[in-house]
């Protein structure tokens, strides 16, 4: 509660949760931190899945610097 990022790049699969549930769990404290969701498997379907506001961006891996930084930099209101 008391560490505040400026972004969270969040892998769509983790161990124990995927990201768009720890991107929700996120939501429900409240938390506005801008998230980005990167996958090797992000399809149209899912990211439609996604709920309005839930995610700033997302990143099809692999990526490289460029294109990291750019999602950053829109995921901010860049």
């Amino acid at each position: 509660a008391r560490w505040h990022p400026d972004l969270v790049l969040l892998d769509m699969m983790l161990p124990d949760l995927d990201g768009v549930e720890v991107a929700r769990r996120l939501r429900a404290t409240g938390d506005t931190v801008p998230v980005v969701l990167c996958s090797g498997n992000l399809d149209a379907a899912r990211e439609r899945g996604l709920e309005p506001g839930l995610v700033q961006g997302t990143l099809q891996k692999p990526f490289d610097a460029g294109q990291l930084l750019r999602a950053i930099d829109d995921a901010r209101g860049g």
